[in-house]
């Protein structure tokens, strides 16, 4: 199937309809307006434009992260007799998380359909670069349920294929959960319990897995990756409590290996200390 027809026959109702349920949930939004959008996603989905489509709604004026991310934004819909009434859910009410992390996957998915139809590589490097400012948005967004924001996240690093990628993004996700507040720490330690391939997400296991998949070239950028993503996987275990003591000395001593007689500095020798 020709990469037009899969964007068209994929993102011609689903996307489409999901536009119209974030601007549902935009009752304060006053420069967008849904005619517009809507009329500017049809040309892009017409023109299997799944970058164009993308970029229209997640990066642009179309505020789909926000509304997505908000679940206590508020939504109306007008009712029969030509009022608005709340929606349903009442006032105040947004998205479940996992509705709005899958709303999420449906639209960024449609990059890959985009990929796997065209081998080009410079559409594929384009695909690579939304994906960054993606995540890159998500990070910098001032509020939002901290929960879909990492959903969010894992969801492009589902979809990674290229290590440095795929480490990058797991430290965003790490970096999320350990911002939390004190009294949303049972979110930094849900995301310790999580398991990924049978490991648990932040074990000195898993990271040393997902750091293998760098080089190993010393002061190359690949191994300050990996120092990067000990370091604050270790931070993160120091943050979710004493139960994961055992687990965040493994992890330091990991972060202490990515350095040499010449690259130690202030923090490797703080790293030093913590896990002796």
């Amino acid at each position: 199937m020709k990469s037009s027809q899969v964007v068209v026959n994929v993102a011609e109702h689903a996307e489409l309809s999901l536009i119209k349920l974030l601007a549902s949930h935009m009752p304060h939004i006053d420069n967008v307006t849904l005619s517009v959008v809507q009329e500017d996603c049809e040309n892009l989905i017409a023109h299997a434009d799944a970058a164009g489509l993308i970029q229209r709604v997640l990066l642009g004026d179309f505020p789909a992260l926000e509304v997505l991310t908000n679940t206590n934004g508020g939504s109306k819909q007008s009712g029969n007799d030509g009022n608005d009434d709340e929606a349903s859910g009442g006032a105040g009410s947004g998205f479940a998380e996992s509705d709005a992390i899958s709303a999420f996957c449906l639209l960024v998915a449609l990059l890959d359909y985009h990929s796997n139809s065209n081998s080009n590589s410079s559409n594929s490097n384009s695909n690579d670069e939304l994906k960054r400012q993606i995540a890159t948005k998500i990070m910098q967004l001032n509020s939002g349920n901290v929960r879909i924001r990492v959903g969010m996240l894992r969801v492009l690093f589902n979809l990674a294929t290229v290590a440095a990628e795929k480490c990058a993004l797991f430290i965003n996700m790490v970096q999320l959960v350990t911002a939390t507040s004190t009294s949303d720490v049972d979110v930094l330690v849900d995301f310790c319990k999580t398991r990924y391939n049978g490991e648990g997400l932040l074990s000195s296991v898993h990271l040393k897995r997902l750091a293998a998949t760098l080089g190993d070239v010393d002061g190359s950028a690949d191994t300050v990756l990996k120092r990067e993503l000990f370091q604050v996987s270790g931070a993160a275990l120091a943050k979710a409590g004493s139960a994961y003591d055992s687990e965040r000395q493994k992890v330091l001593l990991l972060q202490i290996a990515t350095y040499d007689e010449a690259s130690v500095d202030q923090q490797a020798l703080q790293a030093a200390k913590q896990a002796a």
